[in-house]
């Protein structure tokens, strides 16, 4: 489906009236089933990881909206070409990110721990909120019973904590 649409006009680095390329708009869509294949398809095709939205968000940014186990094998793509301390304009790092999105499957926990990160954990945002404040008051938040697999956020939270702690993980993703 890639290759048809950019053979047939897709323009795969242009914007689109919201300043969005193919790239973000795949990161920051959690409507679409999130694949790392997809994503290393759209750059070995010519898609450009140069993308920057008006407030400094770059797509290591938007990858950590995406809570599939895939979000951590793109984190590691992206880290070739990026720095996982890169904040916003808004002060947010990497990590503000997954905590506000709910990214911290087993698999990018386990890879952050690996990556020796653990830092960015206390590092305050304009609002002075760590990540560890966004997932608390996420993991707080009334949310429908159904809604991203019941405990999800509890688990993020823990994991997080764990994370920051040097301890094992929860989520199975």
């Amino acid at each position: 489906m890639i290759n048809l649409l950019s053979q047939h006009g897709l323009g795969l680095n242009e914007l689109d009236e919201n300043g969005d390329s193919v790239l973000s708009l795949y990161l920051r869509s959690f409507h679409l089933k999130f694949q790392a294949g997809i994503f290393d398809h759209l750059l070995q095709i010519g898609a450009s990881v140069s993308w920057f939205s008006q407030a400094t968000e770059g797509l290591i940014h938007l990858v950590m909206r995406q809570w599939d186990g895939d979000n951590a094998l793109v984190l590691m793509h992206l880290l070739q070409f990026f720095d996982i301390r890169a904040k916003d304009d808004n002060g947010r790092n990497t990590l503000h990110y997954g905590a506000i999105h709910g990214a911290f499957n087993r698999k990018l926990t386990e890879f952050l721990r690996d990556a020796d990160i653990f830092n960015l954990l206390n590092e305050k945002d304009f609002r002075g909120k760590a990540p560890l404040d966004y997932a608390e008051e996420e993991a707080r938040r009334k949310r429908y019973p159904n809604l991203f697999m019941g405990s999800w956020w509890q688990e993020l939270l823990r994991n997080l904590k764990n994370l920051k702690e040097g301890q094992e993980f929860t989520l199975q993703q």
